[in-house]
């Protein structure tokens, strides 16, 4: 029994050990997005929901959210308009993908740093809005990626 019990309190001290090394927030999901928190900032690692149109928070657990992660938005079929904060700094490769109705992406501040292929497999007839005071960091947008897509400005 004593030998049982020893075990049983290696095990346990063993997995507390492991689990207190990731972010305590790994697994979070609040206000239907997924996340990780990294530091003081959030990246949002995916979304949970089923609305067709969605706005970003711009804060979660209190800390600015800053990155739309890889695979964030993959395959929904349904999805037709995303709606970024002005705390999002950069939007990582693929993070916006296989979304085939998705036909507005609203940012509502200044153009983030966007990696390439950040949005692939989107509507046909996808389109960026921006505030009309940053069109001179959309001006070259489309020269650097491969997608071509209609640039509008909107006033905010």
């Amino acid at each position: 029994m004593d030998k049982i019990f020893k075990n049983l309190l290696a095990y346990v001290l063993v997995f507390i050990l492991v689990f207190s090394y990731l972010p305590i927030s790994a697994f979070a999901a609040d206000n239907d997005f997924s996340y990780i928190q990294e530091g003081s900032e959030i990246t949002i690692t995916g979304y949970i929901g089923s609305d067709t149109e969605i706005e970003i928070p711009s804060t979660l657990d209190s800390l600015p959210v800053t990155k739309i992660g890889e695979n964030a938005f993959n395959g929904f079929p349904e999805l037709t308009k995303i709606s970024i904060p002005d705390s999002i700094h950069r939007i990582k490769t693929g993070a916006i993908n296989n979304c085939d109705r998705l036909d507005r992406l609203y940012f509502m501040g200044v153009k983030p740093t966007i990696e390439s292929d950040a949005f692939y497999n989107v509507s046909a007839d996808f389109g960026i809005y921006y505030d009309v005071s940053d069109s001179a960091s959309w001006q070259d947008y489309s020269a650097y990626h491969k997608q071509a897509f209609c640039i509008n400005t909107i006033d905010l």
